[in-house]
């Protein structure tokens, strides 16, 4: 038997059932509007019961009721908290925050072996979220499971630099061992990598660094010779100038540093001639600021084409001046020649600049200078000094020097130009 409706029943019939859909739709509509306002912020729990009675399948009316019996000091009541958390995951069984807070709430009750399926689920649901990680971390690392938290937060500095101070001090405290740390706590990723060297280096932990360095050179991505700084700087400060000289030569082997700081020949000087940029990083020149100074690379004046080092001194001050100035590794007792050439312009006061050289740690074992210059130099000056390096000497800082004036008139000014710096053994006859 067929049934058959008038047409025009029909269309009665299908306004009659969209009408209804919508008054539906609407009537949802409303009461979880209703209900995310009830329950929204500076809520009661009375206002999240209502909330949670208008709209009872959202999940979340039963997360937020947990965590306000959990937290709110006022109203603790663990009891209450785990009830509702437990709705809240039965409700929502793939919310990773649910269960932590579930997780958390048993695990206040001492509940821990309950605790511990809920951080497993939310770890299977977010494996990859840092703040979920860093939840489940702690919790593994207050139950002495020091391994396994170690793997979670290596999890959490992939994934964001949030937590990066926290980690590094939490895992020395519970390990104390860097090559365990830098292993499983520290992920195979430049960020995680720079930021654990940048935390070292303050706190001396410099054969811990130089682990960190090793792993970072021998990846695959570059980074900023800046970057290595503050390690190289380090190192020096603690009179260990081979093992910063080797972090410069990882710098340059890596291909991060201008072609021109390479060593030229037996000239141990870098970027002498200066046709390369001052990177004011580890072995290269070096300018310290100063306001009554100006240097920069000059490409109208120079020895040898196409670069010198310009100094212009501003006159406000009577300088005391060694800003200018390389770091150069040598051997202990022995003989140095010294060459460079200066050039000068408009130099005041009876003490100029001139060539410096002496021992990084003790000037008392070597501290030599050449003449200075003053006023107009009427062309480039070859300045030389030959000398020989103390029995313990490893480390002298090469450059451009002033002493200051013992006149009235002393704040010098005018301009002085460096190029063709030399620093090679000498031969022997």
């Amino acid at each position: 038997m067929t049934l058959t409706i008038p047409k025009g029943n029909f269309r009665v019939l299908l306004l009659i059932a969209e009408a209804l859909a919508f008054l539906l739709a609407s009537t949802w509509t409303a009461k979880s509007y209703i209900a995310g306002r009830l329950a929204g912020e500076g809520a009661t729990p009375a206002h999240i019961e209502e909330a949670r009675r208008l709209d009872p399948n959202n999940a979340i009316y039963d997360l937020d009721l947990g965590r306000f019996y959990q937290y709110v000091p006022a109203e603790i009541n663990p009891n209450l908290a785990v009830s509702h958390l437990r709705h809240a995951v039965e409700l929502d069984s793939h919310d990773p925050e649910t269960w932590l807070d579930l997780g958390a709430a048993l695990e206040l009750q001492g509940q821990v072996r309950e605790a511990e399926p809920c951080f497993d689920r939310a770890n299977s649901l977010a494996p990859r979220d840092p703040q979920v990680q860093w939840a489940i971390a702690n919790f593994l690392l207050l139950h002495g499971d020091v391994n396994q938290a170690f793997l979670h937060f290596q999890v959490v500095l992939a994934g964001t630099p949030r937590y990066n101070q926290a980690i590094f001090d939490i895992a020395w405290k519970a390990s104390g061992n860097g090559a365990q740390i830098l292993d499983e706590v520290i992920p195979r990723e430049l960020s995680a990598e720079l930021a654990y060297l940048h935390y070292l280096v303050p706190l001396d932990r410099l054969t811990e660094a130089q682990a960190v360095w090793k792993r970072l050179v021998s990846g695959p991505v570059t980074f900023s010779p800046l970057e290595a700084a503050d390690f190289i700087n380090r190192l020096i400060e603690t009179h260990h100038p081979v093992e910063a000289f080797d972090v410069w030569t990882d710098l340059r082997q890596k291909v991060l540093m201008d072609a021109d700081l390479a060593p030229q020949g037996a000239n141990l000087v870098v970027n002498g001639s200066f046709e390369g940029e001052i990177e004011n990083v580890g072995f290269g020149w070096r300018v310290a600021p100063s306001n009554d100074l100006r240097v920069w690379r000059d490409s109208a004046e120079f020895h040898s084409p196409g670069f010198s080092l310009a100094v212009e001194f501003l006159g406000k001050e009577n300088l005391d001046f060694h800003h200018v100035f390389q770091y150069v590794l040598v051997e202990p007792g022995k003989t140095y020649n010294l060459d460079a050439f200066l050039k000068t312009q408009g130099i005041t006061t009876n003490s100029g600049p001139r060539l410096e050289v002496r021992d990084a740690y003790d000037p008392a074992a070597l501290n030599k200078l050449t003449d200075d210059l003053k006023e107009d130099s009427l062309g480039w000056t070859h300045q030389s000094l030959a000398f020989t390096s103390g029995p313990r000497t490893q480390l002298l800082v090469v450059g451009l020097a002033r002493i200051p004036s013992e006149k009235l008139d002393n704040q010098i000014s005018g301009r002085v130009w460096l190029d063709d710096v030399r620093l090679a053994p000498a031969i022997k006859p």
